[in-house]
């Protein structure tokens, strides 16, 4: 999770041009870290992620994990501070481009709706 997202969907107000990274309401109109918004294709498990509150640090998958309709969020497991917000909704453009850059769970939805389309 240390490359640069792709921006081309964002407004271009919403991304910091020091960084080339999208921010949040709360990264845009205060200093200081914030949690990091991602598309669901750019979210890995794996990832290390680092809290700046506690300086816990650990794979994405160890940290707290909140679901909602359409997000989860992935909190720190000591202090519960944010630090990934994830979206989980994905156009079939997106799942497409990710299942075909390698992404696991998009080839795994990629092959379930194929198959389903088969039933049919």
């Amino acid at each position: 999770m240390t490359d640069r997202p792709p921006a081309e969907n964002w407004p271009q107000v919403w991304i910091d041009p020091a960084t080339g990274e999208r921010q949040t309401t709360l990264g845009r109109h205060r200093s200081g870290p914030y949690a990091k918004p991602l598309r669901y294709s750019e979210y890995d498990e794996n990832a290390q992620l680092a809290c700046w509150n506690c300086d816990w640090r650990g794979p994405a998958r160890e940290g707290s994990r909140e679901s909602y309709e359409e997000l989860f969020d992935i909190s720190c497991p000591r202090c519960e501070t944010m630090l990934l917000i994830v979206s989980t909704l994905v156009t079939l453009e997106e799942r497409n481009a990710a299942a075909a850059a390698g992404h696991p769970g998009a080839q795994t939805t990629v092959a379930e709706m194929e198959q389903m389309e088969a039933r049919r």
